[in-house]
């Protein structure tokens, strides 16, 4: 911006000042989801920021156990922009005869949408093995989405979409991979109606799930 002053004799003088402007955005990132060992129990940290540019009025912490039940739990502070946060969740789990293999956290805004919520979700796999979640949706029309949640980092994820009779579609290798939650998502829209076999690789195991293409 420039602003410019004129004198009685015809002189000027130029200001000029640069001015940023920041588009409202709102996003809430889960960064990490570690467990913490203390006392014979395992608590649940949660760490993230607010990423947007807007402040965050709370948000409710809701936890997906494996044997399929659901807990919320509720942040109640301000989040400013670029604000971080650390919460322990009040949910506790023992450390021996722990019979749950993952769990799994979702950020969810309160009375607010967000536009993106992929990296408000974060999992914990309690097991050895990678944990493949079931494709969904189930049957899809265009995008097919695929969880795997990992232990530890140890090999490439490799990823293949092939047709009932064996012939591969898709292929792909991935090496950015992070222990716990990773989100592969793969577009299915091209191809014909039918059953399709999707096949997951890693550290020497190996999975099938079938998906139904409408």
């Amino acid at each position: 911006m420039a602003l410019v002053a004129f004198n009685e004799f015809g002189c000027t003088d130029t200001l000029i000042q640069v001015i940023e402007v920041a588009f409202p955005a709102i996003d809430l990132v889960l960064d990490e989801v570690i467990p913490v060992t203390n006392n014979g129990k395992i608590n649940i940290v949660l760490r993230g920021a607010n990423r947007g540019t807007l402040p965050i009025e709370g948000f409710d912490i809701i936890i997906n156990i494996e044997d399929g039940n659901t807990l919320i739990e509720n942040f109640d502070q301000t989040l400013l922009k670029g604000q971080p946060f650390v919460y322990t969740l009040n949910f506790v789990l023992p450390e021996e005869n722990n019979n749950i293999d993952f769990l799994c956290i979702l950020l969810e805004l309160l009375e607010v949408d967000e536009p993106d919520t992929d990296n408000n979700q974060g999992c914990i796999n309690f097991e050895p093995e990678m944990i493949v979640q079931d494709p969904f949706p189930n049957p899809v029309a265009e995008t097919l989405r695929m969880n795997i949640i990992l232990p530890a980092v140890k090999d490439d994820v490799q990823l293949t979409l092939m047709n009932i009779y064996g012939e591969v579609l898709i292929d792909q290798v991935f090496d950015d991979v992070v222990e716990g939650l990773n989100i592969f998502d793969f577009d299915v829209q091209p191809y014909l109606s039918g059953l399709y076999i999707v096949r997951i690789r890693y550290d020497g195991t190996e999975e099938v799930r079938r998906v139904r293409k409408e």
